[in-house]
């Protein structure tokens, strides 16, 4: 009795094959989450997804983790390698008005998510007094 387990890049492996199920939708309120946890999975960058869906993203899950190639994402920023200001300043190049949520699964932020959202909020304001 063989068990799958069904996730986010079971059905949408990449951004190109997000664009064809959007493309194949073709409305204008099916806009886009960008998650930088499942970008670092599959190896793509903030820049990819503004190239080929503009002002359609309209929302981030705004996380730390590996940059690339890792599957290890959501954590509360400080515990991966990700630099805060440079990911702002890829939104920011884009012109993006969306919004920012933060969205931890790291077992380290369970304990105490008070300390990580206030840490993580903290070093969001210092990275916007920087640009």
């Amino acid at each position: 009795n063989k068990t799958s387990k069904i996730t986010s890049t079971s059905f949408f492996k990449d951004a190109n094959s997000i664009k064809l199920i959007k493309d194949g939708v073709d409305r204008e309120n099916f806009k886009l989450t960008v998650d930088l946890g499942a970008l670092g999975a599959v190896s793509e960058s903030i820049e990819e997804w503004f190239a080929l869906f503009g002002e359609d993203i309209i929302h981030c899950h705004f996380t730390d983790g590996k940059p690339a190639g890792c599957p290890t994402g959501h954590m509360p920023w400080g515990l991966g390698e990700r630099n805060m200001l440079e990911v702002l300043k890829a939104f920011e190049a884009n012109e993006y008005r969306g919004g920012f949520s933060m969205e931890y699964v790291d077992a380290r932020s369970f304990r105490n998510p008070e300390k990580w959202d206030r840490q993580t909020v903290e070093q969001f304001e210092s990275c916007l007094e920087r640009m």
